[in-house]
């Protein structure tokens, strides 16, 4: 164990703990003009990640991250080192031992974490609405639409 695993470890589990609408806040800011999304805008001449379905992508991959993440880790980490360490016995380099023992036992961990993750951004409102706001056509996601539907009154299409 180095120190920078438990560093690296804390800062992809930050989400889980992180309201939605601070994470989404704080996104915004890192993703807005004075933050990386300006330093892209620069480089690329295309506007900012934030309020743009790049923008819903990267904040939802960094809030489904630690799902994956720990459930990978877990996965890896019951299936011990037993099984590489016979595969190293039967003459298989490290990639090979990974690609044919390891990740094949680990695949259940790591299929389960990104179903969870998968769900979990499919419900995500408050990250979504403060990362993508809620422009039709570009960034309006299903759980922005019901929010929508409900708040007007129009319980049809909100079923």
């Amino acid at each position: 164990r180095n120190w920078w695993r438990e560093v690296a470890s804390s800062l992809v589990t930050l989400p889980l703990v992180l309201p939605p609408t601070v994470l989404g806040f704080y996104l915004l800011l890192a993703l807005g003009p004075s933050g990386l999304g300006g330093l892209a805008a620069h480089i690329t001449g295309r506007s900012t990640f934030a309020f743009s379905f790049a923008g819903l992508t990267i904040g939802s991959v960094i809030a489904a991250l630690p799902y994956v993440v720990q459930s990978t880790q877990a996965a890896f980490e019951a299936i011990g080192v037993k099984p590489l360490e016979i595969a190293y016995t039967l003459r298989a380099p490290p990639l090979r031992a990974f690609l044919s023992v390891a990740l094949p036992l680990a695949a259940p961990g790591i299929v389960a974490g990104t179903v969870i993750a998968f769900a979990h951004t499919i419900g995500e409102f408050g990250l979504v609405l403060m990362i993508g706001g809620d422009i039709p056509g570009q960034t309006r996601v299903l759980s922005i639409m019901l929010f929508d539907n409900v708040e007007t009154g129009n319980w049809a299409l909100a079923h």
